[in-house]
């Protein structure tokens, strides 16, 4: 699966809205259990646009939401000799959350959130020379409710230590598990702003669920290094994770390959570990001002491997950025992509008042 991703969003006052544009192509290939049945390949395109927006009520309370609408062609070939079918497909999805803090003193801060997300995704009938191939669709939908907990434990004006707790209700629903269960998360972050270090370990697990036999568990660990308040010098981050992902949010929408991952794992979670991991290096004062940072990243996630390598530019507040992604995978030939990132302040945001 490859995708290309480009959007953009302002942001003033409380407010932070935005839309994305995708475009994502995929192949696979499919084969019977049993001789004498059809084996093939599938090619499938979608083009999709995603709004967003983002609502600071004040520093206690935030909403946020998202839409996804695409539409693309899913061809099938069974037989190399004669054409096989091609099919209209669709997808949508919808999320959007809340979260509230209702207590806050000494370092320790008590919060709730809420959050849902529904996906669909469909395929149209179509004809073909071996018959009809005959239209499908599936949805997948979750609504959470979590309280969280955190306390900050201050070392001197640089270092801190902060362990934080998450226990919440979920119900899922659709054509994957169904059901209610019960969610727990922890995370421990250590930050040391003299040496530009921080360290984080998070962990969750769903305790029970009224899907018989389906577990979920994630778990990440997350070790940063950067320049600090000189803004030069070397900086890297390296981060393992294993299961499923142990941080949960609007983000995943943005990262999975595709719509299935939307969906639960079933029987299990993938225990296989995955690995980030980018090293730099900020040089001052290059190219008329500003700061150049230099870089160079590999992700790992069972047998594919992303090499990555750019620039990134900073000045005056505007940022951009250039990147190259290499892509190798058993499964597939070589893929490269190239990507660009600009963020330019718009000069007329409006800072809200503490305590609004």
């Amino acid at each position: 699966v490859t995708t290309f991703l480009v959007g953009g969003d302002i942001e003033w006052d409380r407010w932070l809205a935005g839309v994305a544009l995708a475009y994502t192509t995929g192949s696979g290939g499919f084969s019977a259990p049993t001789e004498g049945h059809a084996s093939g390949e599938l090619e499938s395109t979608l083009r999709s646009v995603h709004p967003y927006v983002r609502y600071e009520a004040t520093d206690r309370l935030s909403a946020w939401g998202t839409l996804g609408y695409g539409t693309g062609d899913m061809a099938l070939t069974a037989d190399e000799a004669r054409p096989g079918w091609t099919a209209p497909t669709a997808m949508g999805t919808a999320a959007g959350g809340a979260r509230g803090v209702f207590a806050r003193s000494g370092g320790m801060e008590l919060a709730a959130k809420v959050d849902a997300r529904i996906a669909r995704i469909s395929s149209e009938a179509a004809s073909g020379p071996a018959g009809l191939l005959g239209a499908s669709e599936g949805h997948t939908s979750r609504l959470r409710l979590v309280f969280e907990g955190s306390r900050t434990f201050a070392f001197g004006t640089d270092r801190a230590l902060t362990p934080t707790i998450e226990s919440g209700l979920r119900r899922d629903g659709g054509d994957a598990e169904t059901g209610a269960g019960i969610d727990l998360a922890g995370s421990v972050r250590y930050t040391d702003a003299g040496l530009g270090l921080s360290v984080e370990a998070r962990g969750r697990y769903l305790v029970a669920h009224e899907a018989r036999g389906y577990r979920e568990w994630g778990a990440s660990a997350a070790i940063r290094v950067d320049p600090g308040s000189s803004g030069e010098g070397l900086s890297m981050s390296v981060t393992p994770s294993w299961g499923a992902e142990a941080a949960r949010g609007a983000e995943r929408l943005w990262s999975l390959p595709d719509a299935r991952g939307l969906a639960g794992r079933g029987l299990g979670t993938e225990s296989a570990m995955r690995l980030d991991a980018d090293v730099g290096y900020a040089l001052g004062s290059v190219f008329g001002g500003g700061a150049t940072r230099p870089f160079a990243g590999l992700r790992l996630a069972g047998q594919r491997r992303d090499w990555r390598a750019g620039v990134r530019w900073e000045h005056g507040g505007a940022r951009f950025g250039l990147e190259a992604t290499r892509i190798e995978s058993p499964s597939a030939p070589p893929a490269n992509a190239f990507g660009a990132r600009a963020e330019l302040p718009l000069g007329w945001r409006k800072a809200v008042p503490p305590g609004r």
